[in-house]
């Protein structure tokens, strides 16, 4: 999946598997990273977010502490770690 990085500013990629379509897009708008990703039905993810702390991140307006179906695997580098089940996200970030 497209990773974040050097001077590009939006980037997605899409997959078509047995289970069905993955996808990830993201854009940077004024220091803030937009992460939309889709994950097939009886599958999970691990999901790399570019940012050092978990209380800037929020997946659809709500606080990544307070969203139940996500769990916080920890600190890799400069991303947080979160693994997540089949659906549809939108994280976002300070960066």
């Amino acid at each position: 999946m497209p990773h974040v990085g050097g001077d590009l500013t939006y980037a997605n990629a899409d997959l078509k598997t047995y289970y069905g379509n993955v996808s990830s897009d993201w854009k940077i708008d004024n220091k803030t990273l937009e992460l939309d990703v889709e994950i097939p039905v009886n599958t999970k993810a691990t999901i790399y977010i570019p940012t050092n702390t978990t209380e800037s991140i929020t997946e659809g307006n709500i606080s990544l502490s307070s969203v139940k179906d996500i769990k916080f695997v920890g600190k890799e580098g400069n991303y947080i770690v979160v693994e997540v089940g089949s659906g549809k996200y939108h994280f976002t970030s300070a960066r």
